[in-house]
């Protein structure tokens, strides 16, 4: 749309009325326990348990990491490497895109 014709809307109706609608649905799913998202909830629990399902290989180390967060890629890399690490596998667990 034109400015003229978007910016009403936006800065009139999209963003007085959508944060207020989008933190109430957030803190509906937060983790309160552990004051996280639950998309970090998720994926540790994910971590935890394949730890877990490895638990009889002592070479393998399984660890998390978030592309937009904390902990962060790179940092959780650098720990593999600083633990002797030297073959890395790593797989996106939630897609933000798919064309299928």
């Amino acid at each position: 749309l034109n400015k003229a014709i978007w910016y009403p809307i936006l800065y009139g109706l999209v963003l007085t009325t959508r944060p207020k609608k989008s933190g109430a649905n957030y803190a509906r799913i937060w983790n309160r326990e552990k004051n996280e998202s639950p998309l970090r909830t998720f994926t540790r629990a994910q971590a935890e348990k394949l730890t877990q399902a490895f638990g009889d290989l002592p070479d393998v180390v399984v660890d998390w990491a978030m592309l937009y967060g904390n902990p962060s890629t790179a940092s959780v890399a650098q720990k593999l490497v600083e633990q002797g690490c030297d073959r890395i596998l790593s797989f996106p667990l939630y897609p933000q895109y798919s064309a299928t």
